[in-house]
């Protein structure tokens, strides 16, 4: 159910939705992420070769919110904020689309590599957590990172910066398989012809 405010039998305004603690005090939803694949597949855990890979973030609260994708190469490259959202400020269950499949030229397009594993993470924070980390990772979107070893390590990193109390995290993860034979012969068949 939705907190809103409502006009209520006395004529006044009243809350709908919050529940209520001592001294009028509302409480205070907990701090979450919901990351997650929104492709149509059965099996969103596993991906062949080539495929778009099309994911969603929606944070509980308003909070500054970053993602990153390590590739199968092992390169980790922050995906947003970016060019065409260059903000790290969100609204609450708000529905981040990465990419944006809704705009006509996304900023980027998410396409399973080779072979291996790939993961995205996102993480939300109360505060601007730029302006504590260490330079190298305050990069431009879409530029690979240097000198960080993993999700995880990045992860630390946000907690040393805000506390692990002021932010939500979470890491969606998948294998890639091979193409099949079809598949990749007509991909070769279209890129030949480009």
């Amino acid at each position: 159910m939705r907190d809103f405010v409502a006009v209520g039998e006395d004529g006044q305004l009243a809350r709908v939705g919050w529940a209520e603690l001592s001294a009028g005090q509302t409480k205070i939803e907990p701090f979450t992420i919901d990351l997650q694949i929104e492709n149509t597949s059965r099996d969103r855990t596993a991906f062949e070769a080539g495929t778009h890979i099309f994911a969603s973030a929606t944070i509980s609260r308003a909070a500054h919110l970053f993602c990153y994708i390590n590739d199968a190469n092992g390169n980790i490259v922050k995906i947003q904020p970016n060019m065409l959202s260059p903000e790290s400020l969100v609204s609450a269950n708000q529905a981040i689309r990465l990419p944006d499949w809704m705009v006509p030229y996304p900023a980027f397009v998410l396409t399973a590599g080779a072979k291996g594993s790939e993961a995205l993470m996102c993480v939300a924070t109360n505060e601007d957590p730029m302006l504590k980390m260490p330079p190298e990772l305050n990069v431009p979107a879409l530029t690979r990172m240097q000198g960080v070893a993993s999700l995880q390590a990045l992860r630390e990193q946000f907690e040393a910066a805000v506390g692990a109390g002021n932010m939500a995290a979470q890491t969606l993860e998948w294998r890639i398989l091979p193409a099949r034979p079809a598949a990749a012969a007509a991909a070769g068949k279209n890129g030949a012809a480009q």
